[in-house]
């Protein structure tokens, strides 16, 4: 069995088929396809240029040829029981794989069934034909690429017809293709299969009902060895397992932050204007809580207010950038294409060559700034205000203070967090050699390093921090001032972090399922690039999001500052999402 993922995913996100395939008896690999996960670039070119990232099924082609000519070193392997399954482009890539190792009838076919998962392009279909093996085609039903595909000769039952009725020169239907109904003869490598599940694009390699016909059909047409039944899963149980494991890295870094900060002399500095911070916050609590009078020591406080003025600004801040980070994210996908051209059009190049990633950036860029300048800029101007109407006793210049920190500070908080960051990733590739298994719960990963990766991540890291240090700044010296209980601020500055990205999923979802087609599908009527690419990737952002706030906010409680936190998870974050993509860089 060959498993194909899609675009930007890597092969450990299809490892639920390879479970399910090696339980019933049967020998997987998988692969990253060009310029994905650990893949590098594809070389060079008799005449020295280089290789196109997608040559040879994104390189599904020559795995096929080297394990099938190999017999010695593969002698345990049936040759004549070999398919090939994937999704998305990945469907595309075994639609080629079948076609290129074809023949001229069932038996000389190399590939003895194939299934395309998530993929029904025209280009696709125009190989179903030359097809010599058993095959099933499954579409999701909630498939947000559905909309491309509403013409004569692209809409899903047009592609399915044609991928029942272009058998061997065979019109096997006689009619229109029927969901889930079996055509054609297993045994001479006619047999075909539709499916439509109840599930969208981004989330069809997880479900349930796909995967069981997965199952079913390769068990059917290969004449697996098993037992088991097709819906017998356990790739759920070791996703479980990851995501635990995921978590728990993420607990073992900041845990031993706080041990070593609160433990070595090295760290007194930050401990110090921790207290400070704490003494600070805790009077806030006091002065804003329901007691008339709070004594900390010999020290007295006044109970006071909050200004309407102040509350005011507060919230429209935390309404305007949720809003603002809900309808810009679609543009600067769409102007990510002109600023980054070589990426946007899959060519090789060292200047910002994550594709996906950049449209990410140019939104974590100008958001970042507009947080940045609306927390301090309105504090400037409530000052102003206060002091233009002597009302100095509520003037508070402490933000900007706080932001101080001395050079050998800031040097100790880059260190220190390029050590755990390090660190993080030691573990990382640990785990993976002793397991082959890396850290990863469905969309969202932690794959070990790679020379490919720590380039493209040298290239992002600066632009990122834009956001990650507005982020710092906003839940810390804002969001912290109110006078809330611990809870109230991690949970406020994570859906605040968040809520616009899950905006841009209802928006999208709820036009789908009362229109049929996606709301962020085509850019404009003039404009036909495609966005709903860019919209899946808000799947695996939403949980990041919410939890980036939530770990500046531990990090600055421990070390006193805003940059630590801000630079420890710029690193970890930005990495993580690299090696979750595609990057186009020549290595």
């Amino acid at each position: 069995m060959f498993v194909m993922p899609g675009f930007t995913r890597t092969k450990a996100t299809m490892s639920q088929y390879a479970i399910e395939f090696s339980k019933r008896n049967a020998v997987v690999f998988t692969i990253d396809p060009g310029c994905q996960g650990g893949t590098t670039a594809a070389g060079y070119d008799e005449n020295g240029e280089m290789v196109g990232s997608t040559v040879g099924c994104n390189g599904l082609d020559y795995l096929v040829q080297y394990v099938y000519n190999n017999v010695e070193r593969f002698s345990y392997i049936d040759r004549n029981k070999i398919g090939a399954v994937g999704h998305s482009a990945g469907g595309g890539n075994v639609a080629n794989l079948a076609q290129d190792f074809a023949g001229s009838n069932f038996e000389e076919s190399i590939i003895k069934s194939v299934y395309i998962s998530g993929y029904i392009k025209v280009s696709a279909a125009n190989r179903f034909k030359k097809i010599r093996c058993n095959a099933a085609l499954s579409y999701a039903y909630y498939d947000e690429g559905a909309f491309r595909y509403q013409g004569s000769t692209s809409a899903f039952e047009v592609i399915a017809n044609r991928f029942i009725n272009e058998v061997n020169g065979q019109n096997l239907s006689n009619g229109d293709c029927i969901i889930d109904y079996e055509y054609g003869n297993m045994k001479d490598g006619t047999y075909r299969v539709v499916h439509k599940e109840a599930i969208n694009h981004c989330f069809e390699m997880y479900d349930g009902a796909s995967i069981t016909n997965t199952v079913n059909f390769f068990r059917r047409t290969l004449d697996l060895d098993t037992n088991l039944k097709d819906s017998s899963h356990t790739w759920l149980v070791k996703e479980g397992f990851n995501g635990i494991a995921l978590v728990s890295i993420f607990v073992f870094i900041f845990s031993l932050m706080a041990l070593l900060v609160d433990t070595i002399p090295f760290f007194k500095s930050f401990r110090e204007k921790s207290n400070e911070i704490k003494a600070y916050e805790d009077d806030i609590k006091d002065i804003y809580s329901d007691k008339v009078l709070s004594k900390r020591g010999e020290k007295e406080v006044d109970k006071k207010h909050k200004s309407y003025f102040s509350k005011v600004s507060f919230w429209t801040i935390v309404i305007v950038t949720a809003i603002i980070a809900c309808l810009d994210f679609i543009p600067l996908a769409r102007a990510s294409m002109d600023a980054f051209p070589d990426a946007a059009s899959n060519t090789y190049t060292y200047y910002f060559p994550a594709r996906m990633m950049n449209s990410v950036m140019l939104w974590a860029v100008v958001n970042g700034g507009i947080g940045l300048a609306l927390v301090l800029g309105v504090k400037v101007c409530e000052n102003l205000y206060f002091k233009l109407a002597h009302q100095e006793e509520k003037i508070e210049w402490y933000r900007f203070k706080q932001l101080a920190i001395k050079p050998m500070d800031l040097l100790k908080s880059f260190g220190f967090a390029l050590f755990l960051f390090l660190l993080f990733y030691a573990v990382d590739h640990l785990v993976y050699a002793l397991f082959h298994q890396d850290f990863r719960f469905m969309l969202i990963s932690a794959a070990p390093l790679n020379a490919r990766y720590i380039v493209t991540w040298l290239i992002y890291l600066v632009p990122f921090f834009v956001f990650y240090i507005s982020n710092s700044i906003r839940v810390n010296l804002s969001m912290a001032d109110e006078g809330w209980s611990e809870w109230k601020v991690m949970l406020l500055s994570g859906l605040g972090n968040s809520v616009g990205l899950v905006f841009i999923l209802v928006i999208n979802y709820y036009v789908y399922f009362k229109t049929g087609t996606v709301f962020y599908g085509y850019y404009s009527p003039t404009d036909t690039s495609e966005m709903w690419l860019y919209v899946n990737m808000v799947f695996g952002l939403i949980p990041m999001m919410f939890l980036l706030p939530i770990l500046n906010r531990f990090c600055f409680k421990k070390t006193g500052n805003v940059y630590f936190g801000a630079m420890l998870n710029c690193m970890i974050f930005i990495m993580m999402s690299l090696s979750a993509s595609v990057s186009y860089i020549p290595l």
